[in-house]
Order: structure tokens, then C-alpha cells, then sequence
């Protein structure tokens, strides 16, 4: 007897483990998902930067190899970690650009930064990195992506 409650358990186990598996199988199935990547244009050493509130430049590059076009509707951004030059509140930009099928696209934008120091400080050089969430719109689904940019940092010796 305890053999077969042991032996239903089992089975009870395994068949929502697999029902799990074939549900996050049938949603990546046939879904091509776009490259994402966050680029700084413009940073704290072309902003000739003190202590303060800064404006970042960034641009989000997608690479879109669907048969179908998709559309950028939002991006949260956060810095990770207290290393940098600078840091972001976790804040929300939102969008409407198409990135159209099988083609790549960089959408630049503004983001309110806040720094500590200056080029003297002693983690002035070190990369930010920003937790970056990108919500999309396509005909087949809404999804979105989320990744992690390790952005390098460098100031010229003004001596």
C-alpha cells in the first residue's frame, strides 16, 4: 500500500513537471526574439560633470530576425551595484517605434542620472551596469526582454 501511494506521488510529480516543461516549450516555440543592447552615447566625460543631476545619452539597439515587425513601447532602466560614475533611479521611458522584420534599429533617449563625485574620484573609471527591461508589441504577442549592460567608463588625463 505504501508502495503505490509512493508510486502515485511519483507520478504526480513527474507529470507536472513535464506539463511545466511542454507549457514554456510551446511559447518559445516558433517565437524569434530580437538582440537587445544598451549603448551610451553620450556620458558623464562629454558632460564635463560635477556632483549632481546629469542627462545620459543611451540609444537601445535591436536586431529584429522575425518575419514580422515589432514595436518598442517601454524600457525601465536601474543601475546594479554603487561602483561608477553615476547612478540611475529605477525609472520609465516610454516609446513607439517600430523596429520592421529582419532589420536593426538603435533608439536613442534621454535618462536622468544622478553623480557623486567627478573625474578625480577613484571609481570614475569603473563601468556602470544597468538593469535594462525593453517591452515589445507584435502582432503574435506582447513580451519583453531583460538584460543586464555593463557600460565602460573613461576619462582623458587633462594634464
Amino acid at each position: 500500500m505504501k508502495s503505490l501511494i509512493a508510486l502515485a506521488a511519483c507520478l504526480t510529480f513527474v507529470a507536472c513537471g513535464s506539463s511545466t516543461g511542454s507549457a514554456s516549450s510551446s511559447n518559445a516555440a516558433g517565437k524569434i526574439v530580437p538582440e537587445v543592447d544598451l549603448i551610451q552615447l553620450v556620458g558623464p566625460e562629454e558632460l564635463n560633470w560635477e556632483a549632481g543631476e546629469i542627462e545620459m545619452k543611451y540609444a537601445l539597439r535591436v536586431s529584429n530576425p522575425s518575419a514580422e515587425p515589432i514595436t518598442l513601447r517601454q524600457i525601465r532602466l536601474q543601475t546594479v551595484g554603487t561602483e561608477g560614475p553615476y547612478m540611475i533611479p529605477q525609472s520609465s521611458y516610454s516609446f513607439r517605434e517600430v523596429v520592421a522584420p529582419g532589420s536593426s534599429r538603435d533608439i536613442p533617449f534621454f535618462a536622468k542620472a544622478r553623480s557623486e563625485g567627478n573625474r578625480y574620484r577613484i571609481d570614475a573609471q569603473s563601468p556602470v551596469s544597468v538593469r535594462t527591461v525593453a517591452y515589445f508589441e507584435a502582432p503574435s504577442g506582447n513580451f519583453r526582454r531583460s538584460f543586464i549592460a555593463n557600460l565602460v567608463q573613461s576619462f582623458k588625463n587633462n594634464n
